[in-house]
């Protein structure tokens, strides 16, 4: 995580910057599992943003809001050892801590039950793992 600030020549920082520097840092009190730690891999775009893994766990950033139903697809063959159709998994918004239905078309995941509208209008965190992860 990269962050450039300019402060004034006695060190302080303008208060724009303070407010930016604060929301960031209250983004990352509730996403940092999602930043720290992770995987990026290479080519894990998706139709409504990217994809890091930790482990057995994805987390699927939305920078687009697809409305009540997200799809991931050719998830197990290039981001984890699931199998489709036979993994059961459990996704769960960040910000909400809202619960969302995972399940599976052919290798596409299909989540669904989302809110109509993003509840983190810059990048809505879903983290899927199987269940019991």
């Amino acid at each position: 995580l990269l962050l450039n600030i300019r402060p004034r020549g006695d060190g302080s920082v303008p208060e724009e910057q303070e407010r930016r520097l604060s929301a960031v840092g209250a983004w990352l009190e509730t996403h940092g599992e999602s930043i720290y730690g992770v995987e990026r891999l290479p080519g894990a775009f998706f139709p409504a943003g990217r994809i890091a893994r930790k482990a057995e766990t994805l987390y699927l950033h939305a920078f687009y809001w697809p409305g009540t139903v997200m799809r991931v697809p050719d998830v197990p063959k290039r981001m984890v050892n699931w199998a489709p159709g036979r993994t059961v998994l459990s996704g769960e918004i960040l910000t909400t801590g809202m619960s969302v239905r995972c399940g599976w078309d052919g290798s596409t995941l299909v989540l669904d039950g989302l809110p109509a509208s993003p509840p983190d209008k810059a990048d809505t965190v879903i983290c899927v793992s199987p269940a019991g992860v």
